[in-house]
């Protein structure tokens, strides 16, 4: 049995869940791991996740809470850490969010 999923497999997704229930299987697992979209849109944009100038830290972080609720955007732009967002269904609310706790002119990039 095969199971693939893009970039890295233990990065925002199933993987706790479904490792816990196959070792329960006895079913042999292998993860070859790949580079997180987040590292991987960086760099081809040629934008450092953690220039010393502005932050010391990244921090990946997804929308897609188990229950279907919002992360704590004021408290994750209080971090002062470069965010690294992870599903732009919620863009809008995302903006809104993010805008009210940081000022307008942080740079940003959105990448599909």
């Amino acid at each position: 049995m095969v199971r693939v999923k893009g970039g890295d497999a233990l990065l925002f997704g199933r993987a706790g869940e479904e490792l816990t229930a196959l070792r329960h299987a006895q079913i042999p697992v292998e993860i070859i791991n790949g580079i997180s979209s987040g590292f991987a849109a960086a760099a081809s944009l040629g934008i450092s996740l953690t220039n010393r100038e502005h932050c010391q830290g990244v921090t990946f972080v997804t929308v897609h809470k188990q229950d279907h609720g919002e992360p704590n955007w004021a408290a994750l732009a209080a971090t002062g850490t470069t965010l690294a967002i992870y599903g732009m269904t919620r863009i809008e609310s995302l903006c809104h969010a993010l805008l009210s706790a940081l000022p307008a002119s942080t740079p940003a990039a959105v990448v599909q």
